[in-house]
């Protein structure tokens, strides 16, 4: 998670991580799933890296968590683009 928390960070642009994890006390208690460990331990025998699921079939990945990095593309962030806007409205003006 770290090294996916570190590629957000140094991305030019905007990101998103998105991280799954049970929450023992409030859903797991609820819902009888076991404690937090066992949570986990489900959750980690039940995912997939994008890439392996590349081959699977819609069968075989019925109930899987699919990991990994989704999109992955440079654009330009926020303020690259309000400065581009502030020289076409520059231009526009004289």
């Amino acid at each position: 998670m770290d090294r996916y928390i570190e590629q957000a960070f140094t991305k030019t642009g905007f990101s998103v991580v998105e991280v799954l994890t049970p929450c023992p006390t409030s859903y797991g208690r609820r819902n009888k799933e076991g404690r937090g460990v066992d949570m986990l331990m489900y959750q980690k025998q039940n995912s997939i890296g994008i890439e392996q699921a590349k081959d699977k079939t819609a069968e075989e990945l019925q109930g899987k968590y699919i990991t990994g990095v989704f999109v992955d593309k440079e654009q330009a962030d926020y303020r690259q683009r309000y400065d581009e806007v502030i020289k076409k409205a520059s231009k526009l003006n004289k």
